[in-house]
């Protein structure tokens, strides 16, 4: 789906999609996660539906800005009818090009809301997230 889209769909339905920058790679994943850890608590039930939760950061990389403008994290529950547990919730890492409109993702992290939030505040986590942007933004480092 294109970002304005995106940006759109979530305007109509009232959700929240921050944008943030700090001055560096490591400052900005340990930013993301803290915000989205927030946004779990505060916006993702234990069981059931609900909207998916975006967050983004500028790349702040100037090797790398020429080929991803922005990285970003989504935490979302998958339809009934491909995972049946009401309980679980996704992760995804994601690398987008600076016009927004091509992205390279992948699955982060996979659980129950309490199984994610855990998982989020491990220092461990925040140093795969960050290789996981940085081997994302290589798919995109030829794109013309």
């Amino acid at each position: 789906m294109h970002l304005l889209e995106t940006l759109r769909i979530f305007a109509e339905t009232d959700r929240q999609v921050s944008f943030f920058s700090c001055k560096n790679m490591n400052e900005e994943v340990n930013k993301i996660i803290e915000v989205m850890v927030q946004q779990i608590m505060n916006h993702v039930p234990d069981y059931g539906d609900f909207s998916p939760i975006l967050e983004f950061f500028v790349n702040p990389d100037s090797r790398t800005s020429k080929f991803v403008g922005k990285y970003g994290l989504k935490v979302y529950k998958m339809p009934k009818d491909i995972v049946a547990d009401p309980r679980i919730r996704y992760i995804e890492a994601a690398a987008y090009i600076p016009s927004g409109i091509y992205k390279s993702d992948c699955t982060v992290a996979s659980g129950t809301k309490d199984e994610i939030i855990a998982t989020m505040q491990t220092p461990e986590f925040a140093e795969k997230l960050q290789e996981t942007f940085l081997q994302l933004a290589e798919l995109f480092e030829h794109y013309d």
